[in-house]
């Protein structure tokens, strides 16, 4: 793991890099990566105190929540990384709610989306640890023409034993 994705008492690991292959597009669906820059300093110190709790995401097997723990945190070079999850963060502090409400509402801002309209066999990949990413909404109508995108995180280096399904394992990573 690199040096500056060091959460404090962050149990879970997070994956350096998230690729996403389109197999299958649904019209008017799309990727998003989203900038945020409205943040100001007193904003980000807030959002580098550990005071939020983060659940897993629904589309990992297992449920796990980590509990007191920032949501974002400086990186060496001054930029920084972040586990937010918009449905999955909350937080019990009244000091930060409004700061969280802050996050999520200019997450959502679709003004700050760069949309990515994948067609099949299209491939992003991007840093998981700095970069936001969403997708509009859509219904799916299970009938094999919906949306179907492969998802695969990968690591900068070699990932520690612990975090394996087994130890005879050592290429699918533990949901936790």
């Amino acid at each position: 793991m690199r040096e500056e994705q060091q959460f404090s008492n962050v149990p879970t690991y997070i994956p350096d890099s998230l690729t996403l292959l389109c197999l299958r597009q649904q019209k008017g669906v799309a990727t998003s990566i989203v900038l945020l820059a409205d943040l100001t300093e007193e904003d980000k110190a807030l959002l580098e105190e550990p005071a939020f709790s983060i659940k897993r995401p629904a589309s990992f097997s297992g449920a796990s929540i980590s509990v007191n723990v920032p949501l974002i945190m400086k990186c060496s070079d001054g930029s920084y990384i972040s586990r937010f999850d918009y449905h999955n963060v909350e937080t019990s502090s009244p000091k930060h709610q409004p700061v969280l409400e802050k996050f999520r509402q200019s997450a959502i801002d679709q003004n700050k989306w760069i949309s990515l309209y994948l067609e099949p066999g299209q491939v992003v990949t991007f840093d998981n640890q700095k970069t936001l990413h969403t997708r509009n909404g859509f219904k799916a109508n299970f009938d094999g023409n919906d949306r179907w995108l492969i998802r695969l995180f990968g690591t900068y280096e070699k990932t520690t034993s612990e975090y394996f399904v087994s130890t005879e394992c050592n290429h699918h990573l533990k949901i936790q």
